[in-house]
């Protein structure tokens, strides 16, 4: 993006220039892209967005208000990020694996998939998904902040919110009674071990020969309130330990059956209802990702302890904790993924269709969300290496969380 941001400025564009993805943040593009080019530049945090922001800087009764409050709010973004600068202290990688988080696993309580293997998962319903819609974030992707449903009773935003509510749901229900949602699942759960600060995985209890193998990164920043610098293959045991372990991997998708449905067709002729939909798909697919996690734990976990498995997490590849998304390639690999539902990788791996999500399912009772923050350069072709590729590679999807030496 910083590349594009210096041609478009050469060539006296003036068109928006909107960045999202991998390799950027609304940080990123304050600092390191905004300042290059003298047209707007917008971040755009996922795709449910893009269509608003287009409409704000398309609309001219919009534009103007929408472009200041972007440099307003990019220019105190970057006096934020300046001085914070000279608050931070990082270790080098070799330090920061020193303080790996280290479960003991001699008397852990363990969680193990009652099969292994690769299913196709088609027996979770419309109706499971619809209760597990986030309604909150998908206000917030109006602009509307507010709680669901405490935001029906906002005074400011109430009113709007509610007749949004209202629309949307109406689109909702055509599309469910219309049998028009398709909804599509894979997991798998393999034996693994963490090998530094890499998960291999293999076919059976027995093989120690990897048929596929995550990369994971690792915390660099000092924090005087942890102890640890963590990375998620500390939630897998180690490759001296006696037991083995084991991990979960998923991808899904939503979309509708028929794009040439007239009723599809319809909506797409109205940018207000299309804004919707385009939404609704999205939110369905967190809220497929919420249900089959818990179908996950209710049906195929089990736990030496013998209690209902209500732990755990999915962090899927974006996500703070594992930003690469070219990590993605493995899992589709390893679950077979465009032949058993149909999606597929861009060359910047992101998922098609555009309503679909891939990740893993760590299970350890210790396991949490965290954040990596951002990482050196010593870290960065450490990971390059093991990866087996170059660093300007490895930089298309990370670069933005790279610090300068």
């Amino acid at each position: 993006m910083v590349k594009a941001a210096m041609e478009m400025e050469k060539r006296g564009m003036k068109i928006p220039l909107l960045t999202g993805g991998a390799a950027t943040s609304k940080v990123h593009t304050a600092v390191k892209v905004a300042p290059l080019y003298s047209g707007i530049t917008v971040h755009v945090r996922d795709a449910s967005q893009a269509v608003t922001v287009v409409n704000s800087l398309m609309n001219p009764n919009t534009r103007e208000k929408f472009e200041q409050n972007i440099k307003e709010n990019y220019s105190e973004t970057r006096k934020m990020h300046e001085a914070s600068q000279g608050e931070i202290n990082y270790l080098d990688i070799i330090s920061a694996r020193k303080r790996k988080f280290s479960v003991d696993y001699k008397n852990e309580v363990r969680t193990y998939p009652d099969k292994i293997g690769v299913n196709v998962i088609n027996n979770i319903s419309d109706k499971d998904l619809i209760k597990n819609i986030n309604w909150t974030r998908f206000f917030n992707n109006w602009g509307l902040k507010g709680t669901y449903p405490d935001i029906f009773r906002k005074e400011s935003v109430g009113i709007e919110a509610k007749k949004l509510f209202d629309d949307a749901n109406q689109i909702l229900n055509k599309l469910i009674d219309s049998n028009l949602i398709s909804k599509r699942a894979v997991t798998g759960f393999f034996p693994a071990l963490a090998n530094g600060d890499d998960i291999e995985i293999y076919k059976d209890d027995k093989s120690r020969n990897p048929i596929a193998v995550f990369h994971f990164l690792r915390q660099q920043t000092k924090l005087e309130t942890s102890d640890y610098n963590l990375a998620l293959s500390d939630f897998i045991a180690p490759i001296t330990n006696s037991q083995i372990d084991y991990i979960g991997a998923f991808a899904l998708s939503v979309k509708v059956r028929d794009e040439n449905n007239p009723y599809i067709k319809e909506i797409k002729d109205d940018n207000y209802n299309y804004l919707i939909y385009k939404n609704l798909l999205n939110q369905l697919a967190e809220a497929f990702a919420e249900e089959l996690h818990n179908y996950i734990n209710k049906n195929i976990l089990l736990s030496s302890g013998k209690e209902p498995v209500t732990w755990g997490i999915r962090p899927a590849f974006g996500y703070p904790s594992c930003p690469d998304h070219s990590e993605k390639r493995i899992l589709f690999n390893l679950l077979e993924v465009e032949k058993n539902i149909g999606s597929k990788l861009s060359e910047t791996c992101m998922m098609i269709p555009e309503s679909s999500i891939c990740g893993l399912y760590l299970f350890n009772k210790n396991v949490h969300y965290f954040g990596l923050g951002k990482i050196k350069p010593d870290q960065l072709e450490d990971y390059a290496k093991r990866k087996n590729t170059s660093v300007s590679d490895v930089e298309k999807f990370i670069g933005n969380i790279v610090v300068l030496s």
